[in-house]
Order: structure tokens, then C-alpha cells, then sequence
């Protein structure tokens, strides 16, 4: 596979699971939308919160307010009236958790999957929800839409509804006639996500398994596991994922099948505030980890492909050959292929007539003699050997040339993105480079496609590249041409 292919494969498989994390649209959800129906989850009840608001309720004489005695009601009193109420969720919930399935549509291989729990299952994340604090009463439910039907005021036409029961309390103790339509007096402030305490926020889900796929990558392709080894590019990496409460080998174990496997995904009540104040910074952290990813894909194809290094070994070969004029340098005098019995270096070796096969094209190469110092006619480099060795440097090449008060190098994307893709006879009688870049979003800047204010000749990346282009030409004894961005 070519570096550009396998760069285009990355972006395939790892840019959607960050982008669509979110996203509720059928065929396309996310993982956001995946956990919140994730069979088997943790409900944390954040008691305390509640009783506050409705012991201040009660002293405003809007809540248990007995108009016979008018005796004061305790917050121990207010608190048990509330445990029952989150009983009769937990008693008609946790029955129906066992054998409760769902399908998903943002499987990690692209395939919806149909994730059950099974007793087991069950037992474990019981087990987990009695580890809580006291601030909070645990219960195993189904799932985040199944906590709605005992939160959400608009849910009060069901039985086991917080504010339907609260309310159907409150007539027996006031003689009043709350219903339906009054269940949104009760203003908790409260909101229920993955994320808080112990949880996982959703797009925490969603980083670890975008890492861990490109880390499931990286194990068969070692184009793509250089690349990520890289010191700068592994301390990001690891530094973005650290902020959604994983590492890189919870990462791995997010990649699997079931991407709740080992894990416990835990709902919280929480400050409404404070859960929406997370969110935008949960959002942040998402783009901040796209923006590595789209590094990483840069890197990986701008990294030479096997195909590549044995081209190098052929032209290096031929660069000492007295019958062959060969511009610039070789870079190694070996290949190392790993296999499993361990490195075996191979050499390239020959004294007989030999063949170069460029593009379908057979270049013959007349007998070549060890010892002859001079030469008639010197053949040059077919244009896939020009363009292998003018792309090895010019990516350095252009970030050495950057700076003000033209393009600024800030994350090396644009230089990694420059590349030659073509050498061919102009109308001018001399060859012509074309080359390109990562026109989204640098082409703002040239002269003749960009917007003010941006766009400037000192900041055209036309003039940069063709800087650049000239430079390694003239190390290379290449002569004259003409370049063309496509």
C-alpha cells in the first residue's frame, strides 16, 4: 500500500469516530448516541442535591405543607420520602436490565453490533454500583433513556417519575391536585451524563477508541507505528487522551468489539451548569485530538513506503556506475527486512547488463564495466527518480524557507503536505515541475485564488514551494525548469 493510500485509509477509519461523536443521524450515530443506549449501565442518584431544593420548597410552603397541623417537616423526613420514590424506580427497572439488548451503529469496525446483558454481566455491574459513596444512591439500569423516564418532568404521565411522585405525595399530605402539568415545579437544577465522578464522558469513549484504533493499526503497518512512536507525536497524543480520564491502554481496550468491555458506564445526576460547562470543553478536547490525528495522517504520508526504499537502493546503485549521470545523493546502502527469524540485509549487486523499470517503461542500460572513468552521452534519471528524490527533502526544505513576513511554521502541516506529483516537457521547450499542498485551508493565501487580508505575494505558498523547489534543484544539478502548482 502507498503512503498516500494508507494515509487515506487512516483518515477513513479514525476522522469519523471523532467527528460523529455526536451525531444522531440514522446510519451515522455516534458514540454519544450509542452510550446513552448502551444495555447495562450505572445510575448514581446525587440525593442531597434533591432534598436541599425540596426542604427549601417545604420552608416556602410549597411542598409537604400539612394545612391541619402545620408542623414542620425534617430533612430526614423529606430524605425518606425520596428513597422511597427512588425505590419504586429501582424495584421496576432493575428486574427488566437481565436479557435487555440493543443494537449500535458506531461499532469500531463500521458494522452495527447487538450488545445483551447477561446475568453475569448483571452481577458485575451490581457489584460495582454498591462501591458508591454515600453521597449517592446506586441502582443498575438499563440505560440513559430509561433514567429520563425517572428525571424528566415531561415523563410525569409515567408511574415511577420522580416529579409525578413527588407530587402525587405532596396532594395526599397538603390536599392539593398537582397532575401532569405541573410536574415541572420542581426545579432541581439537575441534569443526568456519563462523565461526572467515576463516569466516562461520552466523548471520552469516543477518543479511546479513535487512539485505539490507530493503535490497532500501528501493530500490522509500520509505517503508521514509526510514525506514532515519534517522541513529539506520542507526548500530544497521550497528553489529549489524559483529559478525557484514559490512557493509551485504555485506549487499546476501547478499540474491541464491545466498546464497554472491562469498562462500567456510570450516569450521574449532576449540577445542570456544570454539566454543560464540561460538555464545551469535552468538545475542545475532541477537535484538539482531530487536529493530532490529521498530524499523524501528514506524517504517515510523507513517510517512505517500501516501494519507495527499494527505488533508493536501485538509484543508489547506480550513482557509483561511471555509464550513468545520477542527481542527488542515495540515502542507505542497505535494505533490512524483520522477519521472524530475525534482520537480514540485502545488497544490491550486479556487473551484467540491467534493466530499470520505471512506469511500465523498460529502460535498457547499456553493459556497465566496473572500471571506466569516462563517459559518452551520460543517460539521466527517468522523472519517478527526480520526483522520489526532490520529495525526500522538500518537505524540510519548505519549513526551513518559512517564516515572516511570509508563511509562519507553526504545526508543520503545510510543509508535510507540499509534494512534487509530476515532471513533464513544457511549451517552453524545459521540463515543468507540478507540485501541490493541503490547498484547505492555506490556499487563502495566494495572490490569485485567496481573501484579504490573508492573501499576500510575500504569503503565497506558490512562492514559498517554487523557493524551495529552486534550492533542491540546483544541490541536485537538475538545470533549468519551470514549476505549476495543480
Amino acid at each position: 500500500m502507498s503512503d498516500a493510500a494508507l494515509g487515506a485509509l487512516l483518515e477513513k477509519q479514525i476522522i469519523p469516530i471523532v467527528q460523529r461523536s455526536t451525531s444522531r443521524t440514522k446510519g451515522k450515530r455516534g458514540t454519544r448516541f450509542d452510550l446513552e443506549r448502551y444495555p447495562g449501565q450505572i445510575f448514581r442518584f446525587d440525593w442531597k442535591a434533591h432534598v436541599k431544593v425540596l426542604s427549601k420548597m417545604h420552608a416556602n410552603g410549597q411542598f409537604l405543607n400539612d394545612p391541619n397541623t402545620g408542623k414542620a417537616v425534617s430533612d430526614e423526613e423529606i430524605k425518606k420520602h425520596l428513597l422511597d420514590c427512588f425505590n419504586v424506580f429501582k424495584k421496576t427497572e432493575e428486574p427488566k436490565v437481565i436479557g435487555y439488548s440493543r443494537t449500535l451503529e458506531s461499532h469500531i469496525d463500521g458494522e452495527p453490533v447487538t450488545i445483551t446483558v447477561t446475568k453475569e454481566r448483571f452481577k458485575e455491574l451490581e457489584a460495582e454500583a454498591k462501591k458508591s459513596s454515600t453521597r449517592y444512591w446506586t441502582m443498575v439500569c438499563r440505560n440513559y433513556t430509561k433514567v429520563q423516564e425517572f428525571t424528566t418532568p415531561s415523563k410525569a404521565n409515567l408511574a415511577v417519575n420522580l416529579n409525578r411522585q413527588l407530587n402525587v405525595l405532596d396532594n395526599k399530605v397538603s390536599n392539593k391536585t398537582y397532575g401532569t402539568a405541573d410536574a415541572g415545579r420542581f426545579n432541581f437544577d439537575q441534569e443526568v451524563g456519563h462523565g461526572f465522578g467515576k463516569g466516562m464522558a461520552s466523548s471520552g469513549y469516543a477518543a479511546g477508541r479513535a487512539a485505539g484504533k490507530l493503535q490497532k493499526m500501528a501493530g500490522s503497518n509500520r509505517i503508521v507505528r514509526d510514525v506514532i512512536e515519534k517522541d513529539e507525536i506520542k507526548s500530544k497524543l497521550q497528553k489529549v487522551i489524559k483529559k478525557f480520564g484514559i490512557d493509551l491502554e485504555h485506549a487499546f481496550k476501547l478499540a474491541d468489539n464491545d466498546f464497554a468491555k472491562d469498562f462500567f458506564l456510570v450516569l450521574t445526576s449532576q449540577d445542570k451548569d456544570n454539566n454543560r460547562a464540561e460538555g464545551f470543553g469535552e468538545a475542545q478536547d475532541l477537535r484538539d485530538l482531530q487536529a493530532i490525528f490529521e498530524e499523524i495522517i501528514l506524517e504517515v504520508k510523507a513517510s517512505p513506503s517500501l516501494r519507495d526504499s527499494v527505488e533508493e537502493q536501485i538509484f543508489s546503485y547506480f550513482e557509483s556506475q561511471p555509464k550513468l549521470q545520477v542527481a542527488g545523493k542515495r540515502s542507505r546502502k542497505s535494505i533490512k527486512s524483520k522477519a521472524k527469524t530475525g534482520t537480514k540485509t540485502f545488497k544490491v549487486r550486479s556487473t551484467k547488463r540491467t534493466p530499470i523499470i520505471t512506469g511500465g517503461v523498460q529502460l535498457q542500460v547499456s553493459k556497465i564495466k566496473k572500471k571506466r572513468s569516462k563517459s559518452r552521452n551520460p543517460k539521466p534519471v527517468s522523472p519517478l527518480g527526480l520526483l522520489m528524490l526532490l520529495n525526500k527533502k522538500l518537505p524540510q526544505k519548505v519549513q526551513q524557507n518559512m517564516g515572516l513576513p511570509g508563511l509562519a511554521n507553526r504545526t508543520g502541516r503545510f510543509a508535510a503536505s507540499v509534494q512534487a506529483v509530476n515532471i513533464q516537457d513544457s511549451k517552453l521547450g524545459v521540463p515543468m515541475i507540478d507540485y501541490t499542498y493541503q490547498k484547505n485551508p492555506y490556499q487563502v493565501f495566494e495572490t490569485s485564488r485567496g481573501q484579504r487580508p490573508w492573501s499576500s505575494l510575500e504569503r503565497d505558498p506558490r512562492t514559498l514551494i517554487d523557493e524551495s523547489i529552486r534550492e533542491l534543484a540546483a544541490e541536485m544539478a537538475l538545470g533549468k525548469f519551470t514549476t505549476r502548482r495543480v
